[in-house]
């Protein structure tokens, strides 16, 4: 059985093969993208070369200041026609039962999605359509119990399109993972409002979050419009102190 703990970071493939270099001076360097956390990172040297491999490696990352292990989301939806996939590409947790599970992809890779809406064919965007229910729930993970200030959401807005910022929110907060419900404490954002423009553009949406602590947070999104588009959401916090 494989260890649980060992993710495949690229969903679209089995494994990843990385080209080394063919002689005994020159260094190759390969991207890791998408980025990925993780505690243990491991490499088989030498596939398919049919001699002995030498290898030196040097991994180039930083200290995930955010602390967050994952979230978990139902999966982004495609547009009626078919021709756009709102999906978490790079989603490096599990797919079950119409659930994102257990990973990280797109909306913590500090990457935004264009805004151009002429370039925009789904790349860099997770999206749900308001057809299937009056809101989406999003829940984090992370290290341990964390002082919150604020939550930073990066959303599309398109009048054509009818992409619109959420209406209303509610954002759950607790220390364990199964002590979400409808007593537990939370807070109630309605966002100010961002006006839909002839052209299309990213709202970055701030929502206080008062210095609450919190090892586990889920936001819970009301549709403002067909569809809600978010391509990034990030946390200012800190470590609570011991």
């Amino acid at each position: 059985m494989a260890d649980p703990s060992v993710k495949n970071i690229y969903s679209h493939t089995l494994f990843q093969i990385f080209p080394g270099n063919k002689d005994v001076s020159t260094v190759v360097r390969n991207d890791l993208d998408p980025a990925f956390m993780a505690r243990y990172i491991r490499v088989h040297p030498g596939y398919n070369t049919g001699a002995n491999t030498c290898m030196r490696l040097e991994l180039y990352g930083c200290v995930a200041e955010e602390g967050i292990l994952s979230y978990s989301m139902p999966v982004g939806q495609t547009t009626k026609n078919g021709k756009v996939l709102y999906k978490d590409t790079s989603y490096n947790g599990v797919i079950t039962n119409g659930f994102y599970k257990h990973g990280t992809g797109i909306l913590t890779d500090g990457k935004f999605g264009p805004a151009d809406s002429k370039k925009h064919i789904g790349n860099g965007w997770v999206g749900w359509n308001a057809t299937q229910s009056q809101y989406i729930d999003i829940t984090f993970e992370f290290s341990g119990m964390r002082k919150f200030k604020d939550v930073i959401l990066t959303v599309k807005v398109d009048k054509k399109r009818d992409n619109a910022v959420f209406s209303r929110s509610h954002i759950f907060l607790s220390s364990t993972e199964d002590n979400f419900s409808d007593t537990s404490l939370f807070l109630q954002y309605c966002p100010r409002d961002f006006q839909a423009k002839d052209d299309s553009y990213n709202a970055n949406v701030t929502l206080s979050l008062c210095e609450n602590t919190a090892r586990f947070m889920k936001l819970r999104l009301y549709f403002g419009g067909k569809w809600l588009l978010i391509s990034e959401i990030s946390f200012n916090s800190g470590i609570l102190a011991r």
